[in-house]
């Protein structure tokens, strides 16, 4: 799996699980979504991703 489609997945899945657990247990876990699209705009802005950085040191190909 090569390192944006790894990434993808993983904000796909974060923001699917923060919504799931917004809607049973408690409204504060919209905060996590709020902060995973924050992560997103500022990714387009400055070009740099944490979480890229993250998974090329993991050893994910680009």
């Amino acid at each position: 799996m090569k390192v944006y489609d790894a990434l993808h997945f993983i904000v796909g899945l974060e923001i699917m699980l923060s919504l799931t657990l917004g809607l049973i247990f408690h409204p504060y876990w919209f905060a996590w979504a709020f902060m995973v699209g924050f992560m997103l705009f500022q990714s387009s802005l400055t070009k740099w991703c944490p979480g890229i950085t993250l998974l090329k040191k993991l050893g994910f190909k680009e």
